[in-house]
């Protein structure tokens, strides 16, 4: 997964003329269970923004395929330091769910609708 700088994160949103934020969360993600995230009724897309004092490697791994198929520390799409994506469809931001390969990690979403 790429990273993307400031400059093309708020290109993506000012191409998004629609949307309207709706909340924020800042979610710590440890190992041993995967985490759905909190959220606000009427969220139809996220962004999501990987922070972690480790920088370098594959440091979390999620699927959108809510608590049916399950990431785990081996299984599940790799996240890296500053990776930046985007969830779109409400039914995929509820089915979010990540686990941390190792240590503690944040993700930092903003959610619109």
């Amino acid at each position: 997964m790429e990273n993307q700088s400031t400059t093309e994160i708020v290109r993506a949103i000012r191409y998004s003329p629609n949307l309207v934020a709706l909340g924020y969360q800042k979610l710590t993600v440890t190992g041993g269970t995967a985490q759905a995230l909190t959220v606000p009724t009427g969220a139809l897309y996220a962004e999501v923004r990987v922070e972690s004092a480790t920088t370098s490697g594959i440091i979390m791994r999620y699927l959108m395929l809510g608590a049916t198929t399950l990431p785990t520390t081996t299984d599940g799409m790799a996240l890296s330091y500053l990776d930046f994506f985007d969830i779109t469809n409400g039914d995929n931001v509820a089915n979010f769910r990540v686990i941390a390969v190792s240590g503690s990690h944040q993700l930092h979403i903003q959610y619109y609708k």
